[in-house]
């Protein structure tokens, strides 16, 4: 018996004016910019609540008596480039605080690369601890010039005193290092005092003679010794 063949389906193929085709254009793009805004304000909104939790976790971590999570937040300083934290950078600076906080100050403010920390840098040229001098006179050199040396710092800073005074993180000391290194001369270790003259001889500015001479006078030879030798070498005065 012949099989009836089943007619072949109508394909309908629906034809849009231009007006259709356009509406239909704008009403995909719009789609588009839509999800495109969504996904922009949804990225936006996780960065300032990831920055705000940031902050927050710094603000707790600079109160911290807690040396590991005061670290952490003076870490979190630098790789966050939280400028606005400078000056608890430029406080943990200063020797009452442990030598590695003040190792891990002073990397956040290198990595913060900011005028407003120059007068905080020159204060740690007097540091207690030799090695974080001269981190700080490094640092010092990468900010405001890379000719500053320790013979040149003390003229430098009574020519350039002025221009980091005014938005400063700290306060702006008058003399570089002599300040910090005449406190070291008061300690009670004689090798302390005596780092304190050679760090001053380094200066060879006449702004530390009067130290090295209040050292010439100590009781231990040692330091006398060392202090002898280092007003030798220290300059009548700034033109000579």
């Amino acid at each position: 018996m012949k099989k009836i063949k089943k007619p072949a389906k109508a394909v309908f193929t629906k034809r849009f004016t231009p007006a259709q085709l356009h509406r239909r254009y704008v009403l995909f793009g719009l789609i588009a910019l839509g999800s495109f805004v969504l996904v922009l304000g949804m990225v936006h909104g996780y960065m300032s609540l990831t920055a705000s939790l940031s902050e927050r976790a710094i603000v707790r971590g600079l109160r911290e008596t807690d040396e590991q999570k005061l670290l952490s937040a003076i870490r979190a300083i630098g790789r966050g480039r939280s400028e606005n934290h400078l000056a608890d950078l430029c406080r943990l600076l200063e020797p009452g605080n442990s030598l590695r906080v003040r190792e891990e100050a002073l990397r956040s403010i290198a990595f913060l690369r900011a005028n407003a920390g120059v007068p905080a840098l020159v204060a740690t040229l007097g540091d207690p601890s030799r090695s974080l001098a001269e981190d700080a006179l490094k640092c010092l050199q990468g900010l405001a010039g890379g000719d500053i040396t320790w013979e040149t710092v003390i003229d430098w800073w009574d020519a350039h005193r002025a221009d980091y005074a005014e938005g400063a993180a700290s306060p702006v000391v008058e003399t570089p290092a002599v300040p910090g290194l005449e406190k070291m001369l008061k300690s009670d270790d004689k090798y302390e005092r005596k780092e304190a003259v050679e760090r001053l001889e380094k200066l060879k500015h006449v702004k530390a003679r009067a130290a090295l001479e209040t050292a010439a006078a100590d009781p231990e030879p040692i330091v006398r010794a060392a202090a002898e030798e280092a007003l030798k070498t220290i300059r009548v005065n700034t033109a000579d």
